[in-house]
C-alpha cells in the first residue's frame, strides 16, 4: 500500500493483535494498535525488552484497558 502509515491505521475495538518481535523491534507496531484499541499477543524472545516493552505500554496507555499477553519463542 503506496504511502500508508501507522497514522493510517482505523480504530481497532477490542480485537486482538498478534505482533512477533514485540521488542524492541515491533514497537511502533504495539504502540500504534495499542491506541487504536486493540488487545494485544506479544511474542517476543528477549525477557528483559519484553518487560520493558510491557512496562512502557502500560504506562502509557493505563488507562485504555489493554489486555496484554506475552509469549516467548
Amino acid at each position: 500500500m503506496s504511502g500508508w502509515t501507522l497514522a493510517d491505521l482505523p480504530l481497532q475495538r477490542a480485537p486482538v493483535a498478534a505482533i512477533t518481535g514485540a521488542s524492541p523491534g515491533g514497537l511502533d507496531y504495539d504502540n500504534a494498535l495499542a491506541s487504536a484499541g486493540a488487545n494485544l499477543v506479544l511474542i517476543a524472545c528477549n525477557l528483559d525488552q519484553r518487560e520493558a516493552a510491557q512496562q512502557a505500554l502500560f504506562a502509557r496507555y493505563a488507562d485504555a484497558g489493554m489486555r496484554v499477553e506475552w509469549s516467548t519463542v
